[in-house]
């Protein structure tokens, strides 16, 4: 029996980057969901915010779009319809980079530190991940 070589399909790399991309994202959903939720205190002052009973409030409500947020991206993983895929790409792609958008921003108004770079450089790579992932699999229909 001669040697054959296994060549993916363009679509399966998509599908696998997909899943890695929605299982990262997912974990880093949890991560912070965790943080804000039980040290809220100490991840405003992280960012250089003054913690406050009312930042405290509204970062354990926070916590909570974390965890859907985290669920969704989990359970997306194995989505078999591409336009569902196509959805939770758009959304997943408008949140991240929303919040680089929105870190950018408040880094330059002065309102929190440098330590924010951590969360934009994570937000825009896994926001334009899941842009690409989006166009690729509009290439295919």
């Amino acid at each position: 029996m001669p040697f054959q070589q296994h060549v993916e399909k363009p679509e399966d790399c998509i599908l696998k980057f997909y899943r890695s991309i929605c299982s990262a994202t997912a974990v880093l959903f949890v991560f912070l969901a965790l943080r804000l939720l039980l040290t809220p205190v100490t991840f405003a002052a992280s960012l250089g915010l003054e913690p406050s009973a009312a930042t405290s409030v509204l970062l354990r409500r926070a916590a909570m779009f974390m965890v859907g947020l985290a669920v969704l991206t989990f359970c997306a993983r194995s989505l078999q319809d591409l336009q569902a895929r196509r959805c939770v790409c758009l959304s997943a792609a408008v949140t991240l980079l929303g919040l680089a958008c929105m870190g950018t921003y408040e880094r330059l108004m002065g309102t929190v530190n440098e330590s924010i770079f951590i969360a934009i450089g994570i937000e825009t790579v896994l926001g334009l991940s899941f842009l690409m992932v989006l166009m690729r699999s509009s290439d295919r229909t």
